[in-house]
């Protein structure tokens, strides 16, 4: 179950990466507050995603995967999330 989540923290960042190369590229276009904060916070769940990985490498070794099945569900509703706006951006 662990690796599940940590496959799901991947793809979280994958996708988070991809909305901060986009914001990062627009800032130079457009130079508006409201996409350097879209920037801003692509690249906040970027690193929070980063972070999960190692998380939760380090709570596998110590909880059952019973621990693991909720965080699971929340990085389903993340990626949902994050995927929605990802695809509202390629509109």
């Amino acid at each position: 179950m662990w690796g599940i989540d940590i496959v799901l923290s991947l793809i979280g960042s994958f996708v988070a990466l991809l909305l901060l190369v986009f914001y990062v590229r627009k800032i130079r276009e457009v130079r508006s507050r409201f996409t350097l904060g879209l920037s801003a916070f692509s690249g906040i769940l970027f690193a929070q995603n980063i972070l999960s990985i190692f998380v939760f490498l380090n709570l596998a070794q110590k909880y059952a995967a019973d621990v693991a099945i909720p965080l699971m569900g929340i990085g389903l509703l993340e990626i949902s999330a994050l995927i929605v706006l990802a695809w509202l951006v390629n509109q």
